[in-house]
């Protein structure tokens, strides 16, 4: 059996203050992404190894394509991969076509 008494407890844990650009560093101070801010996910599957996801926030149109270029860069030759929820094939069509 277990004895409970009530107690105060402190906790000291990580607290998101602000978010930076993964491209240019800029610095949203908020614990929220602002809506005009994205978060990119890419994930490969060439182990088949579901942990395998990295994500990067964004701040405007130009770091989504300068961060999109990088990950479809980093993931050629992959077996089975997606950047944004794009299969890398179109994500890589996409890309050429910018």
């Amino acid at each position: 059996m277990y004895l409970k008494e009530k107690k105060t407890v402190t906790e000291i844990k990580d607290v998101t203050v602000a978010i930076k650009c993964d491209i240019c560093g800029k610095i949203h101070k908020g614990s929220h992404i602002p809506k005009k801010w994205h978060n990119i996910s890419m994930h490969h599957n060439d182990w088949r190894d579901d942990d395998n996801y990295e994500y990067f926030d964004v701040c405007s149109p130009k770091c989504y394509i300068t961060k999109l270029k990088e990950c479809v860069e980093e993931l050629d030759g992959r077996y089975s991969a997606e950047v944004d929820n794009f299969d890398i094939e179109f994500a890589r069509l996409l890309v050429n076509s910018l």
